[in-house]
Parts: C-alpha cells; structure tokens; sequence
C-alpha cells in the first residue's frame, strides 16, 4: 500500500473523525503533518490510518 500524502479533510473521513476534531488534533500536536504547495498541510494516510486504530482500540493490548 502506498503511503500518500492526503488532504486533511480526507484523513479525517479515513480516521472515522470530524474534520474539525482532527485539525484540533493537528493544533495540539497528536497528528503528525507535513507541509504542502500553498501553505497547505497533508497527512500522510498511515497516519489517518493509525489514528483510526487507536480509536478503535486496535493498537492496545
């Protein structure tokens, strides 16, 4: 699977999350973003992916 760059409200349809839930994230600094052309952000869909396991419970044991 390839990692690709996605725009955040993409990453947030992903991760199962409210757009403005996940740019409260990004603000606080529990999503890791990469800068873009135009001043934008991109998260990385591994990343949208690993928020959704952690919501899920996934990724506890």
């Amino acid at each position: 699977m390839a990692d690709r760059p996605l725009r955040v409200i993409e990453a947030a349809a992903l991760a199962g999350v409210p757009r403005a839930t996940f740019y409260l994230w990004i603000r606080k600094g529990k999503v890791r973003t990469e800068p873009a052309p135009g001043g934008q952000m991109r998260v990385r869909e591994s990343e949208a992916l690993r928020i959704r396991a952690w919501l899920r419970g996934e990724d506890r044991e």
